[in-house]
């Protein structure tokens, strides 16, 4: 599992490293658990936006929005996706023998510019790949949201639907909110 704790000096709040959900009753309906990166993650930070351009939420939220209920949606083929881009060491191009299907994923995180994030739910929750997308096109990570969050911080990732927009860049930070999506003062 990736170390969080590598994500502290990012962090523009107090970090308690406690347990702030209780794990065992945030399954998905399957019973499958949260991914371990992701549950060390919002123990260690809570929830909280990257930068002012990516929300990563709590668990709670996922579990009540867990599918795409976006407009976009409706005009994608139900079963798959079939354009899929990545740029980097770590992001890959899924071809025709490779298929990602949107029931597969579920959401975890937006981004302030229509982008939204998601795992591809697939077999072991702690081998889910991160997966972005604005609903058009697709880019897919072989790496955890904890993982993933911290290779843009250190320029190891980079992907195209957010250098769109000149992001990101250096001086980035973790910010905590609240359960209304405020920052915390």
């Amino acid at each position: 599992m990736f170390d969080v704790s590598l994500l502290d000096e990012f962090y523009d709040g107090t970090s308690s490293g406690e347990e702030k959900f209780d794990w065992t009753h945030l399954k998905f309906p399957d019973g499958k658990m949260f991914p371990s990166d992701y549950r060390a993650l919002v123990d260690r930070f809570g929830c909280f936006v990257v930068d002012d351009h990516i929300i990563v939420s709590d668990p709670e939220p996922i579990l009540k929005n867990m599918r795409i209920n976006d407009p976009h949606h409706r005009a994608m083929e139900p079963n798959h996706v079939g354009i899929f881009n990545g740029k980097g060491e770590h992001g890959y191009y899924v071809d025709a023998e490779e298929v990602i299907k949107i029931s597969d994923l579920i959401q975890w995180g937006d981004e302030d510019s229509d982008f939204a994030l998601f795992w591809n739910a697939v077999g072991d929750p702690d081998h889910w790949n991160v997966v972005v997308t604005d609903y058009y096109e697709f880019w897919a990570y072989r790496m955890g949201v904890a993982e993933f969050i911290y290779s843009l911080f250190d320029g190891s990732v980079q992907c195209e639907a957010f250098e769109q927009n000149g992001w990101p860049h250096e001086n980035m930070k973790l910010v905590p909110i609240d359960v209304w999506g405020s920052p915390y003062p």
